[in-house]
């Protein structure tokens, strides 16, 4: 009995499902599950990797500005570059710290 049913109704379903496709009458709903952890993960890594890149940047500068001797100099170094240096490297060591409390690496 349930398979005639649905052998007479299928065929309508079909092409009224047909009908609102060509008339564009059809809309998906989708729901998203565990997307703000995702986000948050994203937006950690995006940040973790933004601070490497400005660390990393303090580093390359302090090793120019010791190779040109720019600024003062103590001792023949070049008093900016080894403060640079020492930013970068105090910075370096705050992110590996995060990285290491995060769990993960």
């Amino acid at each position: 009995m349930e398979v005639s049913d649905f052998a007479m109704l299928f065929p309508k379903q079909i092409r009224q499902i047909i009908q609102k496709v060509l008339k564009d009458d059809i809309g998906i709903r989708m729901t998203h599950v565990g997307m703000e952890k995702l986000i948050k993960d994203m937006d950690r890594s995006t940040n973790r990797i933004a601070f490497s890149m400005i660390i990393s940047a303090i580093l390359l500068s302090s090793a120019i500005m010791h190779a040109t001797g720019a600024g003062p100099s103590i001792f023949g170094m070049s008093l900016l570059g080894i403060s640079a240096f020492g930013i970068a490297f105090f910075l370096g060591i705050w992110l590996i710290i995060s990285i290491i409390r995060s769990g993960r690496l």
